[in-house]
């Protein structure tokens, strides 16, 4: 019988996770993400930790977050030249994490809008 623990399951999942966003960017963002080139790994994971310490835990959410590591960079949420996003991050009246990166998303969108859509 193969027994597997919790923590087994949690890296197998951690690591899955984090191969599920890197090609999402890839996919997103393959010019950024070719510079990195296996540095694309370590921002992943730092998307990750940047997000867990905002209370993001969806797959989506976190997801998003390496997202905006990728293009505003590793301290985007600190960055004096970007205040929106640490105030949405940090705004206490928002309780709901999806309604956080809504907003947070919207606000990234305006700097960097989506091929074919609205500027």
């Amino acid at each position: 019988m193969l027994l597997i623990r919790a923590a087994q399951m949690d890296a197998l999942f951690e690591g899955m996770l984090e191969r599920r966003i890197a090609g999402h960017l890839r996919e997103f963002c393959p010019d950024r993400c070719a510079d990195l080139g296996e540095g694309l790994d370590a921002l992943v994971r730092e998307g990750i930790v940047k997000g867990r310490s905002y209370g993001l835990e969806r797959a989506d959410h976190l997801c998003q977050m390496a997202a905006l590591v990728l293009l505003f960079g590793r301290h985007f949420d600190q960055d004096p030249l970007l205040p929106w996003a640490g105030e949405i991050l940090r705004d206490p009246s928002i309780e709901h994490t999806s309604a956080r990166m809504i907003l947070l998303c919207r606000a990234a969108e305006r700097l960097f809008p989506s091929p074919g859509g609205a500027p």
